[in-house]
C-alpha cells in the first residue's frame, strides 16, 4: 500500500528482570527465562532444639525438644505496695508459698505487667536456693525497710530474697509467676490497669485466703510506721494490737486483739465551737448545732434573708423606705507596684448625709456568673453629703499610688477578699440588702465588653460611665504616670517632664518628646531626659548602656542566660513547694532583672513574661534557682543545694505542673523556650510531672514521670537531679554479678584517675564496673567486677574458662572484653573501655590498665542503605551532621538519575539542581539509579520513640526509624484503629489495605520508605527498640507470580482491588492476573488470592524516552491465566475508581465479565521430560517414597521447577 509503514517486528525474549537472561529489548515473553537453581538443605532450623542443623535452609518439622515437667510447687500468696517510712520503692514486695519441696528456686521467676500493658515476660529470677513445703518466701526491694515495717512478724518468712528494680508494682499492676518460661499463676489482669478495679492494692496489699484474694483497702498503709499500726495489718501476722475493743465506744479499734482499757464512751452533742450550743464535752456530733443569725425572716419583704433565723425588725416592704443616699462613683483594677489584689478598689459618693454606712454593702458578680448577693458590708461610720468614700484592699498601696490625690477621699475603708473585681466583673450596691445600683451586666463576663476596665478604671460623669482604657495603668508606679489619669485627680498639680517635642516645651531642641515625658504633668520639674535610641537588652551582643529607647536592633548570637532545668518535685511539704526553674549564666550579667520567665499553662499559648528576676548580678557559670519555697528546696536538695550560687523566691506564676512549657525572656523578647507553648505536655516526650527536665549538651533529658513521688530528698528518689553527684551510702554490685572463681585470670587495673561516665556526660564517682562473657545459656555472666570510688585505684581479676568442666564459666584466650556499668541505683548500662596499656582481649596472666569506661551509645552510629537498579524508596534513622541530600548522595552521584520527596520536589544531579534541600527526619524519598548501589549514613541515631512523624491529609512518604523490622499492620495499628488509614505501599507497589484486610507488604524494614494515605492529619508514633510489636494479625499475601513476569517499578502506580464476589468465573488457586496498556504492553501482574486480589498497575516513567507504563487517563485491560488457559476479562462496573489510570488511584472492581479463552501470543505448553533429585539423578515418584524431599521437574523447553514431594 502506498505510503504505508510496516509495524515494528516483535522481539522475543525473557521479560522477567529478575531472571538470569532478562532481555530489556524484548516486547514478547517467549518463556525462555532461566533462574539459578538453589539446592535446599532440609533439617531443623530452631536453634533452641536438640537437633538444630546450622546448615539447614528449609525447616522440615523434625525439631525435637526436652520435655520439661511443671511442678507448680510455688504459689503467689501476697502482693505488697506498702507506704513505709523510707518511701520510694522500699515498700514493694511479693509473697510466695512453697506447696512442695523445691531443690532450686531459680527455676521460678516473676513478671510485673505495668499499667495494663500486657506481659513483659519473666523479669526477675529467684535465687538458686532450696525451699521446703510450706515455706513463706518474701521478695523485697529493701530488707531493712521490710524488716522494720513487719517488726516481729518478719520472722514468719522462712526465706527472704532481694528483688531487682523489676519488682516495681504500683498497686495497679498485675503479677505473673513463671516456672521456666511458662506462666503458672497470675494475679490481676495483665491487660488492664488496676486503678479503680476490685483488685487494686495501691499503698496496701492483696493476700490469698483459701484460694481467694482478699485486700487491705486502697491507701490503708499511708502514714504508718509498721504493719501493726496501720489500718490493715498484713494477714500473715497474728499481730497483737492493744486498743479499745468495745464496739459501742467512741474510740473502738476494729484491729485490736487485746483491750487496753482506753475505751471512751460516746458523748453526743454539738461539736462545732462556733455554734451557740457548742458542747465541749461532746465527742460525737448529733446534728443539733445552731447559731443565731439576725435578719429579715419575712419572705414577703424586699430584703428577706433566707439565711436568717432570728427576726431583727429590719424588713422592708416598699422602696420608699430606702434613702438611696450612696452611689457608685468609680470601679478600679489598677496595676500597682505591689501587685496582686492591692490595686482593686470601689469609689462611692454620699448624695446625702448618712448616719451609719453599715446599712450599705457591695457585691461583685464574678465572670458573668450572676449575683452573689451582698458580700461586703461597709463600716459603721457616718458620712456627709458629697463625701468621696474609697473601699480598698490595701491602704498602703493605694495611698502610694494616688499620692497627693489620695487626700481627695474623705473616707477610706478596708475591704475584704470579696472586693475581687478583675476588670471584667459587674458591681452591685446594696442598701439594707436591696440592690439600689448596678455597674455592668451581672450575667455577662465583661471581657471585650464596652464596660471592661481591666488594669484600668470606670468612672461616672454626670450619670454616665467613662473608661480609662484596658491596661492603661500597666507599668506605672503612681496615677500621674498612667496614660489614664483617674478623673477625681484632675485638679491636683502633677510635677513632671513637660517636653512633648512641641516648640513651646522642646527643651533639648530635638523635636521629639523627652524619654520621660509625662502627658499628665501640670508643672515642669526639670527632669526631662533626651531620647537615645539603641539596643537596651543587657543580654544582647550589641547592648548600648547609654540607650534608653529600644530601636529593635538587638542581636543574640551569644545569649548570657539559659534555661538549664525545670522542676516539678514531689516534696514532703507538698503544694507548689517543689516547683522551680534552674538557669545558668553563660556570661557575666550586671543586672538579672532584665530577664524574666513565662509559664504557658496547659498548652494555652504564651502568657508573656510573668516573673522578673531580682536586680542582682551574676558571674558566667553561676547556677540560678528560682524556687517557690526556698526551705522546701534546701531540704530536698540537701548538700547539693550549695551548688546553686544564686537562689531567688518565685511568685505564684512559677506554676508549672509538669506539662507546661517555659519561656525565658530578655526584656520583652523570648530568647529560649522549653516544650511547646501551644501543646499540653501530658503524654508528650517532654513531660516532667513530679519529676524534672535537665539540659545536657544542649539536649533536654528527663527524670521520668512521677519519679520523685514518695521521696524526701532528691538523693533517695529514683531520679536524682543530674547536677547533684550524690554519693549513695552503699553501692553493691547487682545480685546476678556473682563470679565463678577458676584457675586462670587476667588482671585489669583501674587507676584513681580513670573516668567512668554515662552517655549524657555524667561522671560516676561511685559505681560498679564488670567484665563479662557469654555462658552456655547464651546469657552474659560476670567474669569479674570492682566497685569504683573516687580517688581509689582498684583492680578486676577477670576469670578464665575452666577447661576441666563442660560449662563455659569464664573468658577464653583472645575473647573480647565485654564491659557493663552498674550505678548505685540498680541501673545497668552497656559500656566501652579505653585502654592505657596491656592486651585488650582476654589473656591468661595478662595485665591491662584502663583509662576510661563510658556507656555505649544507645543506638547505631551508621546505617547502610541499598538502592536497587531503577526506582526504589529509602529513608534513614540516622541524623547526619550534614543534612543536605546532595551531599548525602555525593558518593554515588554518577549513578543517581533523580531523587524526589513526597511533594514532588526533586534532586537532579545532571543539572546540579537540588529542590529538596535538607533531609527531613522521619520522611521517605524516591530515588532512581542506573545500577544497584548504596551509601553509608553516619551520625546520631534518631530514637523512634522520641521522633513522632506528622502525617498530613492525603498522601505521605514515611521513613522507618526502628532498627528491627515489624509487621506493617501492627506498626500502623493506632492510625487504623480510628479508621484513618486508607492504604500503605512499598516501592514494589505491594499494598496494605486495612479495609479489605489485605496485607501484601508484610514487615516494614529499616532503610525503606513507604507511601501512606490517610483521611485526616495524624501522628505515627513508633515504639522504642526495647519494645516489641504484636504479631501480625493479617496473613501476608506474597506476589510470587511464575507465569507472568514482574514489571519493573517506576515512580508511580495505581492499585486495583478485586474481591471474589466481583468475578463471574472465579479463578482457580495459583491463577495469575496481568494488566496491559492500550499497546498490549504488560504494566502489572499479581497472583490470584482469595478473598481479595490486589494488582499494582505501573505508570509511565517520565525520566525515559520509551513508554514504561500507563499514562494518566489511559484505560487498562486485564487477562487471567489459569494453568494453560488465558482469558481476557472486563470490569464492567466499579465500586470505586475506574479502568482509567490515575497516579496513586485506588480502583475497586464490582462486576467482572470474563471473555472467551484466548491463545496467548508465543505461549506454548511445556512437556515434562523427567524428575530429578538434588544430585541430578532421575527418580520415579511411583516406585519410591520421597515425602519431604526436594525434587526438580525438567521440561522440554529447558526450564526447571523445584518442588517438595
Amino acid at each position: 500500500m502506498c505510503g504505508s509503514v510496516e509495524p515494528p517486528a516483535d522481539v522475543l525474549g525473557c521479560m522477567d528482570f529478575t531472571a538470569n537472561n532478562f532481555n530489556a529489548d524484548a516486547t514478547v515473553d517467549d518463556g525462555s527465562c532461566t533462574y539459578d537453581v538453589v539446592v535446599d538443605v532440609l533439617g531443623c532450623m530452631d536453634s533452641t532444639a536438640n537437633n538444630f542443623n546450622v546448615d539447614a535452609t528449609v525447616d522440615d518439622g523434625s525439631c525435637t525438644y526436652d520435655v520439661v515437667e511443671l511442678t507448680n510447687a510455688l504459689s503467689l500468696q501476697g502482693v505488697m505496695d506498702f507506704t513505709v517510712p523510707s518511701g520510694g520503692s522500699d515498700g514493694k514486695a511479693i509473697h510466695l508459698v512453697a506447696t512442695a519441696d523445691i531443690a532450686d528456686l531459680s527455676m521460678f521467676g516473676i513478671g510485673v505487667a505495668n499499667n495494663g500493658g500486657g506481659t513483659d515476660g519473666m523479669e526477675y529470677t529467684l535465687d538458686s536456693v532450696s525451699a521446703s513445703s510450706g515455706d513463706d518466701i518474701l521478695i523485697v526491694r529493701s530488707v531493712d525497710a521490710m524488716s522494720a515495717y513487719f517488726a516481729d512478724c518478719y520472722s514468719e518468712f522462712e526465706i527472704v530474697l532481694v528483688g531487682n528494680s523489676d519488682i516495681s508494682q504500683n498497686g495497679d499492676d498485675a503479677i505473673e509467676l513463671f516456672e521456666g518460661e511458662t506462666v503458672i499463676e497470675t494475679f490481676g489482669d495483665i491487660d488492664t490497669d488496676g486503678t479503680g478495679q476490685s483488685w487494686e492494692y495501691m499503698d496496701s496489699w492483696a493476700y490469698k485466703v483459701d484460694g481467694s484474694w482478699t485486700y487491705g483497702g486502697v491507701n490503708c498503709t499511708d502514714g504508718s510506721t509498721t504493719s501493726a499500726d496501720s489500718n490493715c495489718p498484713y494477714p500473715l501476722c497474728g499481730i497483737a494490737v492493744a486498743g479499745c475493743m468495745d464496739s459501742s465506744a467512741f474510740n473502738y479499734n476494729p484491729n485490736a486483739t487485746s483491750d487496753d482499757g482506753s475505751c471512751v464512751p460516746v458523748v453526743e452533742g454539738c461539736t462545732w465551737e462556733g455554734a451557740d450550743n457548742y458542747n465541749p464535752d461532746a465527742n460525737t456530733n448529733d446534728g443539733s448545732c445552731y447559731t443565731t443569725y439576725f435578719g429579715c425572716t419575712d419572705s414577703l419583704a424586699l430584703n428577706f434573708d433566707s439565711g436568717a433565723n432570728t427576726e431583727d425588725g429590719s424588713c422592708l416592704y416598699d422602696n420608699a423606705s430606702l434613702t438611696n443616699a450612696l452611689s457608685l462613683q468609680g470601679v478600679m483594677d489598677f496595676t500597682v507596684p505591689s501587685g496582686g489584689s492591692d490595686g482593686k478598689a470601689i469609689h462611692l459618693v454620699a448624695t446625702a448625709d448618712i448616719a451609719d454606712l453599715s446599712v450599705f454593702g457591695i457585691g461583685v458578680a464574678n465572670n458573668g456568673g450572676g449575683t452573689d448577693g451582698m458580700e461586703y458590708t461597709l463600716d459603721s461610720v457616718s458620712a456627709s453629703s458629697g463625701d468621696d468614700i474609697l473601699i480598698v484592699r490595701s491602704v498602703d498601696a493605694m495611698s502610694a499610688y494616688f499620692a497627693d490625690c489620695y487626700s481627695e477621699f474623705e473616707i477610706v475603708l478596708v475591704g475584704n477578699s470579696d472586693i475581687s473585681q478583675n476588670g471584667d466583673d459587674a458591681i452591685e450596691l446594696f442598701e439594707q440588702g436591696i440592690v439600689i445600683e448596678t455597674f455592668g451586666e451581672l450575667d455577662v463576663d465583661g471581657t471585650g465588653q464596652p464596660w471592661e476596665y481591666m488594669d484600668s478604671w470606670a468612672y461616672k460623669v454626670d450619670g454616665s460611665w467613662t473608661y480609662g482604657g484596658v491596661n492603661c495603668t500597666d507599668g506605672t508606679t503612681n496615677f500621674s504616670e498612667a496614660s489614664c489619669l483617674y478623673p477625681i485627680c484632675g485638679g491636683v498639680s502633677v510635677l513632671g517632664c513637660m517636653d512633648d517635642g512641641s516648640l513651646e516645651f522642646d527643651y533639648d531642641g530635638d523635636g521629639l518628646p523627652a524619654f520621660n515625658y509625662n502627658p499628665n504633668a501640670t508643672e515642669e520639674n526639670g527632669t526631662c531626659i533626651t531620647v537615645i535610641y539603641g539596643c537596651t537588652l543587657q543580654g544582647a551582643d550589641n547592648y548600648n548602656p547609654s540607650a534608653n529607647t529600644n530601636d529593635g536592633s538587638c542581636t543574640f548570637e551569644q545569649v548570657a542566660l539559659s534555661l538549664q532545668g525545670i522542676m516539678d518535685f514531689t516534696v514532703p511539704s507538698g503544694g507548689s513547694d517543689g516547683k522551680a526553674i534552674h538557669l545558668v549564666a553563660t556570661a557575666d550579667i550586671a543586672d538579672l532583672s532584665v530577664y524574666g520567665i513565662g509559664v504557658a499553662n496547659n498548652g494555652g499559648g504564651t502568657d508573656g513574661m510573668e516573673y522578673t528576676l531580682d536586680s542582682v548580678s551574676a558571674v558566667a557559670g553561676d547556677d540560678i534557682l528560682i524556687a517557690r519555697s526556698v526551705e522546701a528546696m534546701q531540704a530536698y536538695f540537701a548538700d547539693c543545694f550549695t551548688e546553686f550560687e544564686i537562689v531567688m523566691v518565685a511568685n505564684s506564676d512559677i506554676s508549672q505542673n509538669g506539662d507546661d512549657a517555659i519561656e525565658l525572656y530578655s526584656d520583652s523578647l523570648v530568647i529560649e523556650t522549653f516544650g511547646d507553648i501551644d501543646t499540653d505536655g501530658t503524654g508528650q516526650p517532654w513531660e516532667y510531672m513530679d519529676s524534672w527536665a535537665y539540659k545536657v549538651g544542649g539536649e533536654w533529658t528527663y527524670g521520668a514521670v512521677n519519679c520523685t513521688d514518695g521521696t524526701t530528698t532528691s538523693a533517695e528518689s529514683d531520679c536524682p537531679y543530674p547536677m547533684c553527684n550524690y554519693a549513695p551510702v552503699g553501692c553493691d554490685a547487682p545480685a546476678d554479678w556473682d563470679v565463678i572463681v577458676t584457675g586462670s585470670n587476667h588482671t585489669i587495673v583501674i587507676p584513681s584517675s580513670a573516668i567512668v561516665s554515662l552517655a549524657d556526660g555524667n561522671v560516676l564517682d561511685h559505681a560498679n564496673v564488670g567484665v563479662f562473657y557469654t555462658n552456655n545459656d547464651g546469657n552474659l555472666a560476670c567474669a569479674g567486677s570492682a566497685e569504683i570510688t573516687q580517688g581509689e585505684t582498684v583492680q578486676i581479676s577477670a576469670m578464665g574458662d575452666d577447661t576441666t568442666t563442660d560449662e563455659v564459666d569464664g573468658l577464653v584466650a583472645g575473647e573480647a572484653l565485654v564491659w557493663l556499668i552498674a550505678d548505685c541505683y540498680g541501673n545497668v548500662f552497656a559500656a566501652n573501655a579505653t585502654y592505657n596499656a596491656g592486651p585488650e582481649v582476654f589473656t591468661i596472666n595478662g595485665i591491662t590498665e584502663v583509662s576510661e569506661i563510658t556507656e555505649a551509645p544507645s543506638g547505631p552510629s551508621e546505617q547502610e542503605l541499598s538502592f536497587a537498579t531503577g526506582w526504589s524508596m529509602f529513608s534513614t534513622y540516622m541524623i547526619p551532621a550534614d543534612l543536605d541530600l546532595a551531599n548525602l548522595l555525593s558518593p554515588i552521584v554518577d549513578q543517581v538519575i533523580i531523587a524526589k520527596d513526597y511533594l514532588g520536589a526533586a534532586y537532579l544531579p545532571e543539572w546540579n539542581f537540588n529542590g529538596i534541600g535538607n533531609l527531613t527526619l522521619g520522611q521517605g524519598y524516591q530515588i532512581k539509579t542506573t545500577e544497584t548501589t548504596g551509601i553509608t549514613v553516619t551520625g546520631d541515631y534518631a530514637m523512634p520513640q522520641d521522633n513522632p512523624i506528622n502525617l498530613t491529609v492525603g498522601w505521605n512518604m514515611i521513613g522507618y526509624l526502628r532498627t528491627d523490622a515489624a509487621p506493617a499492620d501492627a506498626v500502623l495499628a493506632d492510625i487504623n484503629a480510628t479508621g484513618n488509614l486508607i492504604i500503605a505501599k512499598d516501592y514494589l507497589g505491594a499494598a496494605y489495605l486495612p479495609e479489605w484486610n489485605f496485607n501484601g507488604i508484610g514487615d516494614l524494614n529499616p532503610g525503606q520508605a513507604y507511601q501512606v494515605k490517610v483521611n485526616n492529619a495524624d501522628v505515627l508514633q513508633y515504639l522504642s527498640n526495647d519494645d516489641s510489636y504484636r504479631m501480625s494479625s493479617t496473613e501476608v499475601t506474597e506476589n510470587n507470580v511464575s507465569h507472568y513476569s514482574k514489571v519493573a517499578p517506576t515512580d508511580n502506580n495505581m492499585t486495583v482491588v478485586i474481591e471474589d464476589a466481583a468475578w463471574d468465573v472465579l479463578p482457580t488457586e495459583g491463577a495469575e492476573i496481568a494488566a496491559f496498556d492500550k499497546d498490549g504492553n504488560m504494566v502489572g501482574s499479581a497472583i490470584y488470592s482469595s478473598p481479595v486480589t490486589v494488582v499494582t498497575v505501573w505508570g509511565d516513567d517520565a525520566t525515559t524516552t520509551s513508554k514504561d507504563g500507563m499514562v494518566v487517563s489511559e484505560s487498562v485491560s486485564f487477562k487471567v491465566w489459569n494453568t494453560n488457559e488465558v482469558s481476557d476479562f472486563t470490569v464492567s462496573k466499579w465500586i470505586e475508581g475506574s479502568s482509567s489510570y490515575q497516579v496513586d488511584g485506588i480502583s475497586v472492581a464490582s462486576t467482572i465479565e470474563t471473555n472467551n479463552t484466548i491463545t496467548e501470543l508465543n505461549a506454548t505448553e511445556r512437556v515434562l521430560v523427567k524428575v530429578i533429585n538434588v544430585l541430578g539423578q532421575e527418580v520415579n515418584l511411583d516406585d519410591e517414597p520421597f515425602k519431604g524431599t526436594v525434587l526438580f521437574n525438567v521440561y522440554d523447553d529447558g526450564s526447571v521447577e523445584r518442588f517438595i514431594d
